[in-house]
C-alpha cells in the first residue's frame, strides 16, 4: 500500500482574517459543547462534550495570541510546533 503524504500547512502564510476564522471555529465549538453539556446535565446525564470545553478554550487563546505575531510580520510556525508538541505531550490530541 502506498504511504500517504501528510499535507503541508504554511503556518507563516496565514493571514489575520484566516486566524480569526480559526478562532471563530473554536468559539462556535465551545458554544455547542457548553449547550450540549447543559442539556445533558438538565436531563441528569453526563455529557461527552464537557472534557472538550477546556481544549477548545485553550485553542482559542493560542490562536488569539498568534494574531499579534502575524500583525507584526513575525513567523508563527515555531509557536504552532511548540503548541502542538505541548498538546501531544499532555495527551490533548488523544482524548
Amino acid at each position: 500500500m502506498a504511504k500517504l503524504k501528510k499535507p503541508k500547512i504554511d503556518w507563516n502564510g496565514l493571514t489575520v482574517a484566516e486566524i480569526n476564522g480559526i478562532v471563530q471555529h473554536f468559539e462556535d465549538a465551545e458554544r455547542y459543547y457548553i449547550q450540549q453539556t447543559q442539556q445533558a446535565h438538565a436531563l441528569g446525564n453526563v455529557s461527552v462534550f464537557e472534557p472538550s470545553i477546556p481544549r477548545v478554550q485553550s485553542r482559542q487563546r493560542f490562536w488569539k495570541e498568534m494574531v499579534a505575531y502575524v500583525e507584526r510580520g513575525e513567523k508563527i510556525s515555531p509557536h504552532v510546533r511548540e503548541y502542538m508538541n505541548y498538546c501531544r505531550n499532555t495527551m490533548e490530541f488523544s482524548r
